[in-house]
């Protein structure tokens, strides 16, 4: 027994073992034919992870062969593992298996007795990868040998020349040249071509090669394969091709600015299957072209411009210094040499700060750490003169920095103001005594227990003592304006008017003035005030002195007792009115379900009499299906208004255009006002306007106000819809106007209440609860927004307005980024991160389709090692990841320099106000609740690149 025990538990530790090895692993036996050559294997035993990888079960897989589930299999698999077998020593090695279109590294053990043990791995996408960083090592290589050719020259004729030389030797096309657009023309320069081709060296007129045009200005590159079968040319592009030999080509246009600028041509004179990797590079080459140009043609301008801003510098009437970037001087004007007394070598190759006084030696250290970091500066400082006198100065500094970026020194304009610093030093030393003196005045004031104001003969307040502070709750800014003193809010006792600024500084003094102010936290109080007038020895007035004290407490009691009866007043009014809605409510209620209850009895009534299955019976079933909806309606309506009271309905925002929501509103209420003749007219935004806002509960707003403007306008009435934004408040506006009834004026303060209706008249003819309005106020608050009603009367029409927030994000302008414009000329790199691999695929598919490049990746650790390889423009990433949350991915890439400013999308099953909310915490730009369709996919790449 114990034996047997042993055996077992070793089995278990064997096919336990065998399970945890990470790839697929067999157990085999080699097949031979007669003539003793291996010809396949046997499996004997397989792991979970090769069972798994075959999808059967390893009952279904232990003692077939190979070539029962794999007939294709090359023989150089079995004579691999038959030489192995044959040395009787394990071995690893990689093979590419044509059957699965897989490579593999494999393992090999020999057992003995013909067995023996394989271990693969699949590592097709490593060899993949492998492959492409081969093609972009050499893509990268011809791309510095070009730049290094182009960077001395500086004649834009020969960049041509030499450009389209090589670039026609390295992809071994016949023809390459590139043509510069200008206006309505195509000029092409240089023209590199082999053998006895035709020259294309010439300007030729746009507006006759209409086609042509219209793909350069889809900015992306274009390849024709034969232009003799071609679909893409007209016939007269194609003669025209013909004519000069060009049967194959691949253009590149270059757009800038949203407008075409140059095409480079690579040319075949027979067909040619161009590539995806040969369209980057031309597209590469494209843009060096064009940079190079425009660098030659700046060059010159600047070689025109030089002597221009020399005499410039020399004659400015004030000191231009500039430093490199060693904070050594290279040049200096004549105005600062004389500024300084020193000469211009006398500066040359030394440092601003042996200039400077030692007082300023740290701030100024201080201060070029922060030029170099591309901050101008704008200060104060003090030289010492070749003389040893001071030299106050501003210096306005400004960095420069090389074509990498790098910083490379400043220019400094330095601006004399020493006479001004000795004005300003006599300034300060008596400002200095009234100080003293002004302090002196305020302790004393700080004693008295009485709130004291001093104004001078403006009205300006210029002092106020302790205990004014405390009775107002916080002292006034005391800013110099008149407006300043009026911030001081005072009133007639009772009556919330304000005393006006002349009434309140009189001609002559005021003695015991009682009035009720305002205190700077927003209560209100009252005091007893009184005023002085200050006098010279001239007689003339100065100042003047207001003194008070607060009577608050005094009067709290009275206005206690006044605001009690008030509210008790109120209250009664209200209960009155509360009854009478109660009552009129519980008519209304009794009337509509009655009505229902009533046609459905009769209809029971009436089946009872007829057969079963007549034209009659089905009219009955009708009606009383219709009676049942309209019960249900009405009892939706009351749970719906019951929830949005009690606060339970829970919004499911997300981004919502509400031009195309509205247009979809339109469309479902449209059997309502033609069967009514209505016409409809509409006035939509002329830009998409994006609100946040669950679509259902919007539906719902502008699906009750059209039928109740449907409902309430005659037949062959006006129904007009306008859709717009109010820029200032960053509101969206749903206008929604009728021609009917109307509405009278005494009914407007009660419309959006539950039960309020206008119609009280015993026949109802409209029918419903008086519960829509309700609905739709208690949803637009939800949302943030407000709605009102404005009717000038009956038979004049009402119209409903209804405000909803903008949602307002701005795309930061970031310089690392490059120029917006381009990447809205080119497809976006993006990067989905999702671990379900379906939803990954399929997303990546619709970003293809939509014009972009998109890879996945499907776990957090491989988003974030891929984002630092691929560097892409977007990135789409789940939140659920196995390894580790799509928050702690965001928070990741935001750490890195050159990642913490691409934009990243959250697209989750999570998507309640406490995700949305960490995800923005951690990084990302916008959450995207699943599903996600195409359409909003678009939408909201749109946003952020347009």
């Amino acid at each position: 027994m114990d034996k047997f025990n042993s055996y077992e538990q070793c089995n278990n530790y064997y096919q336990t073992i065998l399970d945890n090895i990470s790839g697929g692993m067999q157990i085999a036996q080699m097949i031979y034919n007669d003539q003793g050559e291996p010809i396949d294997y046997m499996f004997l035993d397989v792991n979970s992870v090769f069972a798994e990888i075959m999808g059967l079960h390893r009952e279904e897989i232990i003692g077939k062969k190979v070539l029962d589930f794999f007939p294709d299999t090359e023989p150089e698999w079995f004579i691999k593992y038959g030489e192995i077998l044959k040395r009787n020593k394990s071995e690893t090695f990689e093979m590419f298996n044509v059957s699965t279109g897989c490579w593999y590294n494999v393992l090999s053990v020999p057992l003995g007795e013909n067995k023996f043990a394989i271990v693969g791995t699949d590592v097709t996408e490593s060899k993949e990868m492998e492959e492409k960083l081969h093609n972009s090592v050499e893509r990268n290589d011809f791309l510095l040998k070009l730049s290094d050719i182009l960077r001395p020259i500086v004649d834009p004729f020969e960049i041509h020349a030499r450009v389209t030389s090589i670039v026609k030797d390295y992809l071994g096309s016949d023809r390459c040249y590139y043509c510069e657009i200008e206006d309505d023309s195509a000029i092409i320069r240089q023209d590199a071509a082999s053998g006895d081709l035709p020259s294309v060296v010439g300007e030729y007129p746009l507006s006759s090669l209409p086609i042509h045009m219209d793909l350069v200005n889809s900015g992306k590159p274009f390849m024709v394969t034969d232009v003799k079968t071609t679909d893409i040319v007209d016939e007269e592009l194609r003669q025209l091709c013909i004519l000069m030999k060009v049967i194959s080509y691949l253009d590149v246009p270059v757009i800038k600015n949203g407008k075409a600028v140059g095409i480079l041509c690579i040319v075949q004179s027979v067909p040619r299957n161009w590539t995806d990797s040969e369209a980057e590079l031309a597209v590469e080459i494209a843009e060096r072209i064009w940079a190079a140009v425009e660098r030659a043609k700046a060059e010159e301008a600047l070689r025109e411009s030089e002597e221009k801003y020399r005499t410039i510098f020399e004659t400015a009437q004030e000191g231009i210094w500039v430093i490199d970037g060693n904070n050594q001087t290279v040049l200096v004007n004549e105005k600062l040499q004389e500024m300084l007394g020193y000469s211009f070598d006398e500066m040359v190759g030394q440092l601003p700060h042996m200039y400077m006084a030692l007082e300023f030696l740290d701030l100024a250290n201080e201060r070029l750490a922060e030029v170099m970091k591309g901050k101008k500066q704008l200060l104060d400082y003090r030289f010492i003169k070749k003389d040893g006198s001071d030299l106050w100065c501003i210096l306005s500094s400004t960095p420069l920095f090389d074509k990498n970026g790098k910083y490379d020194g400043s220019v400094a304009m330095i601006t004399d103001i020493t006479n001004r610093k000795k004005i300003e030093t006599e300034k300060d030393h008596y400002m200095k005594i009234a100080e003293e003196k002004a302090n002196w005045l305020q302790s004393i004031m700080d004693l008295v227990p009485v709130g004291i104001w001093i104004s001078d003969h403006n009205g300006k307040v210029i002092m106020v003592n302790q205990e004014a502070v405390n009775m107002y709750r916080g002292s006034s800014p005391l800013s110099g304006s008149l407006e300043e003193y009026t911030s001081y809010k005072l009133f007639l006792p009772g009556t919330n008017e304000p005393v006006a600024f002349e009434q309140y500084v009189p001609k002559e003094a005021l003695i015991g003035v009682v009035l009720d102010f305002e205190r700077f936290d927003g209560t209100m109080g009252t005091l007893v005030a009184s005023t002085e007038l200050l006098r010279n020895k001239d007689g003339d007035i100065i100042n003047y002195m207001a003194t008070a004290i607060d009577i608050t407490p005094l009067r709290r009691t009275e206005m206690a007792l006044r605001e009690s009866e008030k509210k008790a007043n109120m209250l009664v009014a209200e209960l009155e009115k509360a009854d009478k809605n109660k009552n009129e409510f519980i008519s209304v209620l009794s009337h509509e379900l009655r009505n229902p209850l009533a046609a459905v009895t009769m209809g029971l009534d009436m089946l009872k009499m007829t057969e079963d299955g007549g034209e009659h019976s089905k009219k009955v079933l009708d009606m009383i299906r219709r009676q049942i909806e309209q019960l249900s309606r009405l009892i939706d309506d009351l749970l719906e208004v019951t929830r949005i009271n009690q606060g339970k309905i829970e919004l499911k925002k997300e981004l919502v255009d509400l031009n195309l929501l509205t247009n979809n509103v339109l469309k479902d209420y449209q059997a309502q006002y033609e069967a009514k003749g209505i016409e409809i007219e509409t006035a939509l935004c002329l830009e998409p306007i994006f609100i946040e806002a669950d679509p259902t509960r919007l539906n719902q707003i502008i699906g009750n106000l059209l039928h109740n403007a449907v409902k309430f306008t005659p037949n062959g009435g006006k129904i007009r819809v306008v859709i717009d934004k109010d820029e200032e408040k960053h509101q969206a506006i749903i206008s929604i106007q009728d021609n009917g009834e109307g509405i009278l004026p005494e009914f407007l303060p009660d419309l959006f209440k539950s039960f309020s209706q206008a119609d009280k008249t015993l026949d109802r003819s409209r029918g419903g609860l008086g519960l829509g309005l309700a609905i739709v106020s208690g949803i637009v608050e939800l949302h943030g927004g407000s709605v009102e009603a404005f009717s000038e009367g009956l038979g004049k029409g009402t119209k409903f307005t209804v405000r909803l927030p903008i949602v307002e994000k701005e795309i930061e302008e970031n310089p690392s980024c490059g120029n917006m414009e381009d990447l809205l000329n080119k497809s976006l790199k993006i990067l989905v991160i999702e671990d379900n691999k379906d939803l990954a695929q399929i997303t990546c598919e619709l970003l293809v389709f939509l014009g972009h490049k998109a890879i996945a990746t499907h776990t957090g650790s491989e988003g974030i090692l891929k984002s630092r390889e691929l560097r892409p423009d977007v990135i789409i990433s789940d939140i659920g990841l196995p390894d580790m949350s799509g928050y702690e991915v965001g928070m990741e890439i935001r750490k890195l320099a050159e990642l913490k400013d691409i934009i990243m999308i959250a697209m989750s099953g999570y998507a309640q106000p406490e995700d949305i909310r960490r995800s923005k915490e951690a990084g990302f730009d916008i959450h995207l609740g699943k599903p996600v369709g195409i359409d909003t996919l678009k939408m909201t790449l749109d946003k952020f690149f347009q």
